[in-house]
């Protein structure tokens, strides 16, 4: 990521941990920029209010507003990705992101993806979403190796709180925290954190 000399390979998975909208917005337009300059598929999931603050970023940027193989950034929404069957389901969306990635390298026009996705829709979300989403999250890191992508996941401590940060600790390799990425000793492999489940 450019602004923050964090550099993003495929196989990285990292829970970026942020304080508020502009601080997540740095972090998004940083990755999201980065991504573009390389000349990566980058795909954005965030609230449908907040889609402005990209594309007011990137205009003229090979960049569209709606998601597609051929496009170079896609913005999508809670709704069209994790909650596209009403409720979240991990297999549902370890397959999306599965078929976006296939479709959108399988020309050669792209040699990797990127991802990113903010998390507060699981605050509204039904009671068990986020356990199953921390789930959800320890297969990242299998899928990561599959796939030639960079996952970067969004946080809010204001509005989640430090009670969360026991499963994101367990669920990511790495951790960005005040602009400083972090190796994370404490997690754990996906059959690892099934096990202990």
């Amino acid at each position: 990521m450019a602004s923050t000399g964090i550099e993003m390979y495929p196989g990285d998975h990292i829970c970026a941990l942020y304080d508020g909208d502009q601080a997540r917005d740095e972090l998004v337009l940083s990755f999201l920029r980065s991504g573009l300059d390389s000349g990566d598929k980058c795909i954005c999931i965030l609230d449908e209010g907040d889609h402005q603050v990209v594309l007011s970023q990137f205009e003229g940027h090979r960049s569209t507003h709606s998601a597609g193989p051929a496009a170079q950034l896609d913005l999508l929404t809670p709704s069209e990705t994790y909650l596209k069957s009403s409720q979240f389901s991990s297999v549902e969306m370890l397959n999306f992101w599965s078929d976006a990635i296939n479709s959108a390298l399988a020309d050669g026009q792209f040699g990797a993806a990127r991802v990113t996705g903010d998390t507060t829709w699981l605050l509204s979300a039904a009671e068990g979403t986020i356990h199953d989403f921390m789930g959800y999250e320890s297969e990242l890191n299998r899928f990561v190796h599959q796939h030639p992508v960079s996952i970067l996941c969004l946080y809010d401590l204001e509005a989640f709180g430090g009670g969360i940060l026991v499963d994101l600790m367990k669920t990511h390799p790495k951790l960005l925290l005040g602009g400083m990425l972090l190796e994370n000793p404490h997690a754990l492999s996906p059959d690892e954190f099934l096990a202990k489940r």
